[in-house]
């Protein structure tokens, strides 16, 4: 590259160009406190100012910025989905028991971030709000038909529980069957990001049908014999 093009006309601006080997997402971020850090003792030692940038400082900041964004956001998406479960299912009880598919299959892709060490990046940061749409949409086919069942079909929890998730479940179980397909093709990828988020989506939404077929329905049985008593006691 040409030097000269680092130093204007009137020769009181340059740029300092420094070249750093790709690394992971700390790496890039030790680059960018060291560079800022460099900056900041240019400027006190020679009374120049010197503003640090590059894609190590650019990429870091913009983490920084989605990482908290992100979880105020998937944090109002399950407040709002849950007012909407409620909403539906006209029962706070049920609303919040539906909820709970989402919010299994996203524990379960922070516990696999965590076990397996891998950061939270552009793409898996994404992942809980997909996560988010398809666990609800698993939740409220199981809660729907189990209601449908236990009011005007079986007359005993564990009977419509059981038709429930032997009819819905297989249908859950084949929707989630493909589509975690689809993100583990994904996972092959040689780019490293995109490979992750297509292993972690999968996991999560392995995750999110384990809760809508197994933890949830425990759940519609614990909440259906509560207000089957509630109402007794009330009659």
């Amino acid at each position: 590259m040409q030097t000269n093009s680092f130093v204007n006309e009137g020769g009181d601006t340059t740029i300092v160009l420094i070249r750093t080997p790709r690394g992971s997402q700390n790496e890039m971020k030790a680059v960018a406190e060291l560079i800022r850090a460099e900056a900041s003792t240019l400027e006190s030692e020679t009374g120049m100012q010197a503003t640090a940038t590059g894609s190590s400082i650019i990429v870091t900041d913009l983490l920084g910025n989605i990482l908290p964004t992100q979880v105020k956001s998937s944090g109002l998406a399950l407040l709002l989905c849950l007012l909407v479960l409620i909403v539906v299912f006209r029962s706070v009880l049920y609303g919040m028991a539906t909820l709970i598919v989402v919010v299994f299959g996203i524990a379960l892709e922070l516990i696999v971030l965590y076990v397996i060490g891998w950061p939270l990046d552009f793409f898996t940061v994404t992942i809980s709000s997909l996560v988010i749409g398809v666990g609800v949409d698993f939740g409220i086919h199981i809660t729907h038909r189990f209601r449908e069942e236990f009011n005007h079909g079986v007359p005993d929890v564990s009977g419509a529980i059981r038709k429930t998730v032997l009819h819905v479940g297989r249908s859950l179980f084949a929707a989630a069957l493909t589509t975690c397909g689809v993100f583990a093709i994904i996972g092959t990828s040689r780019m490293t990001p995109l490979s992750r988020f297509g292993i972690t989506i999968a996991i999560s939404l392995v995750g999110a049908l384990i809760g809508a077929i197994i933890v949830l329905p425990s759940l519609l049985a614990v909440v259906a014999k509560f207000l089957s008593r509630h109402r007794s006691a009330e009659t």
